[in-house]
């Protein structure tokens, strides 16, 4: 038997058992279930039966035509492979249960004479075609049938034919080189589960059906083609089309596959994907220009302080190109550079011609940024990062890489609900399987490639600092892949990379801070005056900005700022080398004397901003989700000077303008009361016209490393704990922001809101578990805030962790429950105690220790627990147990 109609007709069996199978159910429940009349108020017409009669006949009629055919050419039983012998006794089995299935629903067809028949009922209906011990039999049958294909046929087919037996049939050949590479790359998957297998093999089978089977009309022996077409590509709703061109088949499977394909990719992307290359300072003008030059060339001083070649590493050059350098002296920068330089993929196409190993060039880059969100400090924002850049480059490597979730996708598009579970759901993969997807995509052979991958602060990785070195360590040890890594010089990335090609930037970065200092300051009109009068002092302080960099670029831009300020201030040479002494040579230093620095009248109020920046953007073990950097509405909102503005503010009661605005207003006293460590965020490329949703950053991570020091946080309490005010708590002012936050987006870009639910839980979170009293009636706030949002927006709501909350939620006890908000909730029991029953105290524990698995990824909270416990829930509950 030809290998792939083998497996056409394994998958083709599988698909009719299992529909079988549900009909089967179905009947048994009807006819057991009492509540079954209920699935008509009113009798059933015929018209109703029949037409839920023919389509099962429809269908089954077209599974036992594929099963037929397949079993055509096999009745030679002495050249039969032994699981190709199961297979056709099982498909001639299956024949047998479709002829019986065929037969019994036949009989609820009806003849022009039977028009006003009408059944009480679904299940009056099949009790006049089937008895209990008829559907028992079947679905004994089914079963045995079922547990053959999964535990014999589809094993066997799986480990017998792979990619060399397929290749050779001729079946094969006649098939699109994209139907070939597609069943390649599922056949060549090693060691699958049996559910991976059996959902590969039911895939195969379907691809073949939708791109090949032409059924021969019986009556009048015209051809026709039977295909599924959907009315919206987004669901399984499924019509029948009959007599449709080939071109219009192509046309619906072209589709089809467009639609998983945008659908992998969009569960790869995460919000902030392209947020940190974006932020990252791009070079000033004229600088790094040397990293595309010749080493010995003598352009770039220092010529005892040599660099590897980087034009040449990119044309000729293997494994690790290593950019270290201290912190602040520019590497993000210069990585940024190099990706957008036009040269980088003209010297890498030199790389990928010559090469022995032929294959088209990707590239793709990551930028580690420890203040930014999970994602962009992590392995799993890294994997999504790069598949995302690689399969856009070229889809066809969708199904090589994903070999078990491409065909789960294809086969829901076809209306296979089992296969949902086999894909993730709601963007959310594991890092196993995106590892395991990056691994695949290295190892294969199947789609050749050359492969260049830039990454960017591995000393910004979350993680084990080896484990990182060590994964791009294994990554370029393969002869198709190299990678342009840059970190601090730390231990682990020296060992790891030491006697790589590489460069150290502090060496070679001195002409680009004179070059910057030229720009920036010699070429001020203030500081051209200054230097007619005292040329040689002139030249001698901006040469010693430059030796006292000691390559922090960092470090000039800071010290550059001061000094025009002084200049602004109408400084003489003398002044301006006093300042330029008084600045410390260390950036953490530095930092410290920018805070004392700030105006006296604004000291408080920049303490408290650093607070709550460093705050929002902190993670910790008790945050909902990950951490996310606070907007500068959101900050604008924080410094509302009225406490019950939280409480008085109506849904909707900002208008974009006014959200802009404030903004605005924000960022202006920001400038006068940041200290130099807090910037805006700019605005992006794809999103420029949003000036509320910028975000407020710090400057450097130097910036945030001090920022969070114990002693630096102490230094900033101090400044907030004058007088007789309460100390400043900047979770509870988070807390407040994000409420009004979500009021106020509400009205001009409502689904915003979701952004600021998890936020918001968190900061629930830690204010009901500081040592102040419960603060029931701002929790009250947050939850029926978030309630009219769920109800307002219900519609459009993906599947989150907040929204299918809210979804479960319908009272502040469940609320509190799902959140966490152990002090809270034992204040609402307590406020409704009198009226509390003591099965909604255990129900609410049953909430408690059976949150849904599939939304929700957070532990349960055992000061919940206890808290139920204290109010009565009785430990003998069988759920507890």
């Amino acid at each position: 038997m030809d290998p792939l109609t083998a497996v056409g007709l394994a998958g083709t069996v599988v698909q009719f058992v299992d529909f079988s199978c549900k009909l089967i159910k179905l009947s048994s429940e009807l006819y057991d279930n009492s509540q079954a009349e209920s699935y008509a108020s009113a009798t059933i017409s015929t018209e109703i039966v029949q037409n839920l009669a023919t389509g099962a006949v429809r269908d089954l009629y077209e599974y036992k035509t594929k099963i037929t055919q397949g079993l055509q050419g096999s009745e030679d039983l002495d050249h039969l492979a032994e699981e190709e012998i199961e297979l056709r006794n099982l498909c001639t089995e299956c024949n047998r249960v479709a002829e019986t299935l065929l037969s019994r629903l036949n009989k609820l067809k009806i003849s022009k004479f039977e028009k006003n028949r009408r059944w009480k009922s679904l299940q009056h209906a099949l009790l006049s075609i089937w008895s209990k011990d008829d559907i028992q039999q079947l679905s004994w049958r089914l079963s045995e049938y079922r547990s053959a294909i999964n535990s014999k046929v589809l094993l066997s087919l799986g480990k017998r034919i792979n990619y060399i037996t397929v290749k050779q049939s001729d079946y094969f050949k006649s098939l699109s080189s994209e139907n070939q590479e597609i069943i390649t790359a599922l056949l060549n998957v090693q060691k699958s589960l049996d559910s991976d297998l059996r959902i590969q093999i039911t895939t195969l089978s379907k691809i073949l059906d939708r791109t090949a089977l032409v059924v021969a009309d019986q009556e009048d022996r015209t051809r026709q083609v039977i295909v599924d077409v959907f009315k919206d590509l987004l669901i399984s709703d499924q019509i029948e089309v009959k007599n449709l061109g080939l071109e219009r088949l192509r046309d619906a499977e072209t589709s089809i596959r467009k639609t998983v394909e945008t659908e992998i990719f969009e569960s790869l992307r995460f919000p902030t994907i392209t947020e940190r290359f974006e932020e990252v300072i791009e070079a000033h003008l004229n600088t790094f220009q040397w990293v595309f030059q010749d080493p010995e060339s003598g352009v770039q001083a220092g010529k005892d302080k040599k660099w590897t070649d980087f034009p040449k590493w990119l044309r000729e050059g293997a494994g690790i190109y290593w950019i270290s350098g201290k912190a602040a002296s520019g590497k993000s920068t210069l990585m940024k550079y190099i990706w957008l330089h036009p040269d980088t993929p003209l010297h890498l196409r030199g790389w990928a011609d010559d090469s022995p190993i032929q294959g088209p060039l990707y590239a793709a880059s990551f930028f580690f940024w420890m203040s930014g969100t999970r994602e962009q400090k992590s392995q799993l924002g890294l994997m999504k990062t790069l598949l995302h850049s690689i399969l856009k480059q070229n889809p066809k490597l969708i199904p090589v890489v994903f070999p078990t979730q491409w065909p789960a996708r294809y086969s829901a598009k076809l209306g296979d609900t089992s296969a949902n579970q086999l894909f993730p759901q709601g963007g959310t993969w594991s890092l196993s399987e995106l590892k395991s997807g990056f691994k695949t995509l290295l190892h294969q052979d199947q789609i050749p490639l050359k492969l260049c991958l830039f990454i960017d602060g591995l000393d910004e990785y979350e993680g084990d600092e080896d484990e990182i070195a060590e994964l791009f360590g294994e990554i370029s040890q393969l002869p198709h892949v190299k990678c342009c890594v840059s970190s601090r010089p730390h231990l682990v990335f020296h060992d790891a990379f030491e006697g790589r090609p590489g460069l150290r930037l502090e060496d070679l970065s001195y002409p680009d801070i004179e070059k910057y200092i030229t720009d920036k300051l010699q070429n001020d009109r203030r500081m051209q005056r200054l230097a007619a009068i005292e040329p040689m002092e002139t030249q001698k302080l901006t040469e010693e900005i430059g030796t006292y960099a000691d390559g922090v670029f960092l470090w000039v831009k800071l010290v550059v700022a001061s000094l025009l300020k002084g200049l602004g201030n109408h400084d003489q040479i003398s002044d301006l080398r006093e300042r330029l002494n008084a600045l410390p040579r260390d950036l953490e230093q530095l930092y410290e004397l920018m805070i004392l620095r700030v105006d006296e009248s604004y000291r408080e109020e920049a303490a408290r901003l650093f607070q709550l920046v460093a705050t929002a953007a902190e993670e910790r073990s008790d945050n909902w989700h990950t951490a996310r950097p606070l907007t500068i509405m959101g900050l604008a909102l924080a410094e509302e000077k009225d406490p019950n503005r939280v409480y008085t503010a109506k849904m909707n009661f900002l208008s974009l303008t006014q959200a802009n605005q404030g903004s605005e207003k924000m960022r202006d006293r920001l400038t006068s009361r940041r200290g130099g460590l807090l910037e805006v965020q700019r605005q992006l490329r794809h999103n420029p016209d949003i000036g509320w949703t910028m975000k407020v950053l710090f400057m450097h991570r130097t910036a945030r490393d001090y920022l969070v020091q114990p002693k630096t946080r102490a230094l900033l309490r101090g400044r907030t704990m004058s007088g007789m005010s309460p100390a400043f708590n900047p979770s509870l002012v988070l807390l407040r922001s994000y409420i009004l936050q979500m009021k106020a987006v509400a009205n001009f870009k409502p689904m915003y809101a979701w952004d600021y639910i998890s936020p918001a839980i968190t900061f629930a979170r830690r204010t009901d578990a500081d040592e102040a009293p419960c603060r029931v009636k701002l929790l009250d706030e947050l939850y029926h805030v978030s309630s009219s949002l769920a109800v307002n927006t219900r519609s459009t709501l993906s599947q989150t962790d907040e929204t299918s909350i809210l979804r479960r939620t319908s009272t502040p006890l469940t609320f509190a429950v799902e959140c966490g908000l152990y002090k809270y909730l034992s204040a609402k029991v307590e406020q409704q105690y009198e009226a509390i029953q003591a099965f909604e105290v255990n129900r609410l524990m049953e909430c408690a220790l059976t949150q849904e698995a599939t939304y929700s990824k957070h532990f349960v909270s055992a000061k919940v627990v206890a808290t139920l416990f204290e109010h009565g829930a009785d430990p003998r509950q069988s759920w507890i147990m």
